[in-house]
Parts: C-alpha cells; sequence; structure tokens
C-alpha cells in the first residue's frame, strides 16, 4: 500500500496557503492509504507541482528523488561486489512501473540517472509513458548531476543509489539530514525548490 501523509502540504511545508486560497479547503488533505496507482496518490503528486508554483509562480518546479528499485542479486555474494551491475528483481520491475504510474502527470521535463542497470531500469517506465529520454550521469560525477538538475526547468526526476540520494538532496539545500537503510526502496523524496527549499518524505510499492 501507498501512504500519503495526512496535512501533507500545509503543516510539512510549513507556507501559508497561496494568497486567494481557502486555507480550509488546503487542509482537507486527509490521512489517506490508497492502493499502488491510485489516481488518489498522482493526484497528490500533481497537487504538490501545482502548490509549489502558488508558492512560488515561476519558480524552478520539484525535483523527485528515488533511489532504484530492488536488485536482482540481493543477498548474493555478487552484491558486493565493487562495479556490479544487476538488472532489477521481479519486485524492482513492478516498483519502477508503480514509479511510472504515480509521476506520469507530474509534468516530468528531465530524468537522470546513474550509469548503472539498476537506475536506468527504474527510470525506463516513466521515460517511456511520458517520452522524456533519461540522461546517465556518471555516479562519481556529483557535481556535475548537481549542476545539470539546477540548470532544469521544471519539474524532475533523480534516480540514484542510497548512498547518493542523501547528498544530492543536501546539495539541493534541504538542511534535514536523510538516510535509508539498505533494505529500503520504498522512499520518494519530493524537494520542492526555491529560496528555501523544503523536503516531503512519501512512501510507495
Amino acid at each position: 500500500m501507498v501512504h500519503v501523509v495526512g496535512l501533507l502540504f500545509v503543516l510539512v511545508l510549513g507556507s501559508s496557503p497561496p494568497a486567494g486560497s481557502n486555507p480550509a479547503a488546503t487542509m482537507e488533505v486527509s490521512r489517506q492509504t490508497v492502493a499502488p496507482g491510485s489516481s488518489a496518490v498522482a493526484k497528490a503528486l500533481a497537487d504538490a507541482v501545482a502548490l509549489s508554483q502558488a508558492l512560488d509562480p515561476g519558480g524552478p518546479g520539484v525535483v523527485f528523488l528515488v533511489r532504484h528499485a530492488e536488485r536482482a542479486d540481493a543477498g548474493m555474494a555478487a552484491a558486493k561486489m565493487a562495479g556490479a551491475d544487476p538488472d532489477l528483481s521481479d519486485a524492482g520491475k513492478a516498483r519502477a512501473a508503480a514509479l511510472a504510474v504515480l509521476l506520469k502527470d507530474a509534468k516530468i521535463s528531465a530524468i537522470f540517472t546513474t550509469e548503472y542497470k539498476r537506475t536506468r531500469d527504474t527510470a525506463q517506465p516513466l521515460a517511456a509513458a511520458t517520452g522524456v529520454a533519461a540522461a546517465a550521469i556518471d555516479s562519481k560525477d556529483a557535481a556535475g548531476l548537481i549542476d545539470k538538475v539546477k540548470a532544469s526547468a521544471g519539474n524532475v526526476l533523480v534516480v540514484g543509489h542510497s548512498n547518493t540520494v542523501p547528498d544530492i538532496i543536501k546539495a539541493l539545500g534541504v538542511s534535514e539530514p536523510v538516510a535509508i537503510p539498505d533494505d529500503q526502496f520504498d522512499n520518494l523524496f519530493v524537494v520542492i525548490r526555491g529560496a528555501r527549499p523544503t523536503l516531503l518524505r512519501l512512501h510507495y510499492r
């Protein structure tokens, strides 16, 4: 199941509702549990995008960040080998498909992955659904990736690794520390860009 945190936009963003909006209506984002692929999840994310523009008209948009989905060699000795480049497992392929459903209406303008298959394959369903080709950036070139993300207009998806996603979030100006456990693949981080970047942390399956 996918869990969407209640009062997501007002309480987590810590910002006042846009001028002219109905504060009560804005706060009526109740805690809900919805099935994977549900339009309610996609709508919640689309609303986050819309709210970011309402709070910062013409601003740089939103950056979505995920760790790659489950790898096929999980638990195997090969998984610990430097440079191992496995495919996704069946569970990972299902998660990649779910990510595409969640973000297909989020107006993604750029997709960035690393050179590893597990990140490219995690992004592929969304790239196919949106027609936005994924650009592979060397996993060691964090500075280059950040420059490309910052230079991208609109909303961006970054598919990285458990040890790179937290650093990217920090480089985008979020002070809140982030850690991703080795066995956790369901995080969907949303960075609302602007003068004071804000981080939302969702979970999807």
